[in-house]
């Protein structure tokens, strides 16, 4: 009987193991993801501010130039 308790508990202690195991490695991968998702809307705001400034330098240089003539 007690040979019996002593091996579920050690059944106890390997699946209390491997699941804190999968816990820390799905942890890891949302981080990833998460960063990766923030990283790409970061260089999305970088394209669109760099788009939105040559935008605006070219409406106030060839617009602007072309009303002074």
């Amino acid at each position: 009987m007690f040979l019996c308790l002593q091996m579920l508990t050690k059944k106890v202690d390997a699946l209390t193991k491997a699941m804190q195991v999968e816990w820390k490695k799905m942890k890891r991968e949302a981080a990833s993801r998460e960063k990766e998702a923030s990283s790409t809307k970061s260089d999305d705001n970088r394209k669109n501010r760099s788009t939105s400034s040559s935008k605006r330098f070219c409406k106030f240089t060839f617009c602007g130039a072309a009303n002074n003539f």
